[in-house]
């Protein structure tokens, strides 16, 4: 009897307390930001742009939520010398790099700097800026200078889709056509049979040379 009523005093208590919400799962808010990427090689300007179309490295930047980086690779230049870069932009439609092309306005938010090339001629460096934001309006460029002497520059230039080629496809059709899947399809399996080894045939050999080793085989046996 006594256990009776201590089981009915459980059930009531458990009745009386309000059964509790589960806790909600709180939603991380994702900003739709997306860091723009700029990406363009160095070319000789000046003098020396005159006699040679060699790439004389490659200038990145970055413009991120948070954080902006400019950084810049260049190759073929006088060993142990102090260089000076700095990121300019220009109007749309506005020459960059090019003889007669206007100087363009040097970016405060990536200010220019000075840094002494190596042994091998390399100038390596990075900039990070908080306050930088790519101008739509606008197009830029990298310029590096041998004191008031241009030597190099790079036009920055959007960078496309990883894994895509212009983001088209075969035979100039979006990548994700199903007429192109199936074509690529096809030729993978055209391919495959092409690479099929006959019967008693290993891979890697000629079929001259799996006939002699069958042959040898049954002289064996």
């Amino acid at each position: 009897m006594k256990r009776f009523l201590a089981l009915l005093a459980l059930l009531s208590l458990a009745l009386a307390v309000p059964a509790t919400a589960p806790a909600k799962k709180k939603r991380h808010k994702h900003s739709n930001h997306r860091a723009t990427v700029l990406k363009g090689s160095f070319e000789a300007v000046g003098a020396d742009g005159a006699y040679t179309d060699k790439k004389f490295g490659k200038a990145h930047l970055v413009d991120n939520r948070k954080r902006d980086k400019l950084s810049v690779h260049v190759r073929r230049l006088a060993p142990r010398t102090p260089y000076t870069f700095a990121l300019y932009s220009v109007a749309k439609g506005q020459p960059r790099c090019e003889e007669g092309a206007s100087g363009g306005t040097q970016e405060t938010a990536f200010p220019p700097r000075t840094k002494t090339t190596n042994a091998r001629g390399h100038l390596n460096a990075k900039q990070r800026s908080k306050t930088f934001k790519v101008d739509r309006a606008r197009r830029y460029f990298v310029l590096v200078s041998d004191g008031a002497q241009p030597v190099a520059c790079a036009k920055l230039k959007k960078k496309g889709k990883p894994g895509c080629r212009s983001g088209r496809g075969d035979h100039g059709r979006p990548k994700g056509d199903k007429r192109a899947r199936s074509e690529r399809r096809a030729r993978r399996e055209q391919r495959a049979q092409r690479e099929k080894p006959v019967k008693g045939e290993d891979r890697g050999r000629s079929r001259k040379d799996a006939a002699a080793a069958k042959r040898r085989c049954k002289r064996h046996k």
